[in-house]
């Protein structure tokens, strides 16, 4: 969220939820830019992320970018990304990975506080280089991992892998931990 709010702030842009909006059958905007955040799943984009791209009205019509935050590596979620928006006769334009704190507790958990600033920072830095392509609609930049981390493990693990993510979360549970605040499940667009 802090991603897509900074961003929103510095091309004077209008937030959007992708979960507002998913239940639509077709999704409009005059916009002539739009700028999709997402975060990385198993080095691919969320099925969400699908969903709303192919219900999107006159993508090709649109200057179109894509911000993916990782925790770990982003793999090639702007490549599978792009791909969707073709099959959908759009085009990216760029794409992007910014790399914040992780959020997969269960794997590594928390990232320490002084990792987490440098992380902030460098995001700080990233914002406005990414907001002055979109500015002047500028085109090109796929940031991606190189070619074999790619081949051997975003392609197979994300291709292999992803029609099982809406099953994952029936491991979910809480313990006697959990204050029931209810965050986890009013942010969970799934």
């Amino acid at each position: 969220m802090t991603v897509a709010k900074d961003i929103a702030k510095e091309i004077e842009g209008v937030l959007i939820s992708i979960p507002y909006v998913i239940g639509n059958d077709i999704i409009k905007t005059d916009a002539k830019v739009v700028v999709i955040i997402f975060p990385v799943y198993m080095w691919g984009i969320p099925l969400i992320i699908e969903r709303f791209i192919k219900n999107f009205e006159d993508i090709n019509d649109k200057y179109v970018y894509a911000i993916a935050t990782h925790g770990g590596m982003p793999g090639v979620a702007i490549n599978i990304l792009e791909k969707v928006i073709e099959s959908c006769k759009g085009k990216l334009s760029a794409g992007f990975t910014v790399n914040m704190p992780g959020n997969y507790v269960p794997k590594y958990g928390s990232f320490p506080e002084e990792k987490q600033k440098e992380l902030f920072d460098n995001w700080d830095k990233k914002v406005k280089i990414i907001a002055e392509y979109i500015k002047i609609n500028k085109q090109g930049k796929k940031e991606n991992n190189n070619m074999i981390v790619n081949l051997l493990f975003s392609n197979l693990i994300y291709n292999h892998s992803s029609k099982n993510i809406a099953k994952m979360d029936k491991n979910f549970w809480i313990d006697e931990k959990c204050n029931k605040c209810g965050i986890c499940q009013k942010i969970c667009p799934v």
